[in-house]
């Protein structure tokens, strides 16, 4: 009978002895990869004291509000995060003092995103061994305190006028706007080009042509025109609808439209919808029949009943029944 043992070769014990010795040195590799990268995100606040105060995280979130910082603190980090959750654990964090500055750059990034994104809680999408440095280190509460996140509103405007730091408040409203903007712009020409501008704004204020207030005050003044269509837009489907038309038809076309008229047109487009457009089903709004029923009676109504032909084409049609599938889905 053939013996099953299994002999190790020399050859092997040196393969192993080698893999241990490359591993032992690639971790010191690793370390002071950590250690360089380490200086080179703390450089992006030097002259900032390095406390947990709130004064102290507030300039800190400041000045990556805007890049090159911005984007030197984003990729920075995240490189940085990388490397300690490779390093870790490994005594010499603690005693060469690399945990601490580690824990207020942590702190630092969870503010961060809680302006610069609305996240409400960051610190859930970070690494484990960071997280758990962050709920074993990090007053969280406080910095949602000092750091809320905000929904777009009448309320918000005001909890905003609170804020001291100007390029702070400018990233709070600039994301508050947007997140709220961006799933509405399919429902109104307005809401797209005020996402627009909330953009310029924000690419302007980044590159140093617009002081921190005078953003503040152009997305402040975005910010109630947003409030402003949503009240004149109304609560209802059709009624959202027949406005999106509205404004399509005297804002958006080469020509004078008179707002009465469009008035009309809007109404009876959405009447036909409602008539003719079968939405007791789920999906109805990518169904193709539901397409080919939608430009039927744009064209009855615009081309027909109206004897304006000449409004047809593809973008025209397009536009009307993204408004109308956007605001009855």
């Amino acid at each position: 009978m053939r013996s099953t043992e299994t002999k190790t070769s020399p050859d092997a014990l040196d393969y192993d002895t080698e893999t241990k010795a490359y591993a032992a040195r690639n971790e010191e590799e690793l370390f002071d990869d950590l250690v360089d990268q380490l200086e080179t995100v703390m450089d992006i606040f030097d002259g900032i004291p390095k406390d947990d105060s709130q004064e102290a995280t507030n300039a800190a979130v400041s000045r990556i509000s805007k890049h090159p910082e911005r984007r030197e603190f984003k990729q920075g980090f995240r490189r940085l995060q990388n490397l300690y959750e490779s390093v870790a654990p490994d005594g010499r964090l603690i005693e060469e003092g690399i945990q601490d500055q580690y824990k207020w750059l942590s702190r630092i990034q969870v503010a961060f995103e809680r302006t610069t994104s609305g996240k409400e809680a960051p610190e859930d999408d970070m690494r484990e061994k960071t997280r758990k440095i962050i709920n074993e280190n990090v007053d969280v509460g406080e910095i949602r305190d000092d750091f809320p996140t905000y929904k777009i509103g009448e309320e918000f405007l005001k909890d905003v006028e609170g804020m001291d730091n100007p390029g702070v408040k400018a990233s709070q409203i600039a994301h508050a706007t947007q997140d709220h903007l961006h799933p509405r712009t399919g429902q109104n020409p307005r809401y797209q080009r005020l996402s627009e501008r909330v953009t310029e704004i924000v690419e302007r204020c980044q590159g140093g042509e617009v002081a921190d207030p005078e953003a503040v005050e152009a997305l402040k003044s975005v910010e109630k025109e947003v409030i402003e269509v949503e009240k004149e837009a109304g609560d209802d489907a059709d009624e959202r609808a027949k406005y999106a038309i509205e404004n399509h038809l005297t804002e958006e076309l080469d020509e004078e439209f008179e707002r009465e008229k469009a008035t009309y047109i809007a109404n009876s487009i959405v009447d036909q919808f409602e008539d003719r457009v079968d939405r007791a089903y789920s999906g109805w709004q990518t169904n193709k029949a539901t397409e080919q029923d939608i430009e039927e009676l744009i064209l009855d109504v615009v081309a027909l009943e109206y004897n304006r032909p000449d409004l047809i084409d593809d973008p025209f049609v397009d536009s009307i029944r993204d408004y109308l599938v956007n605001n009855y889905v």
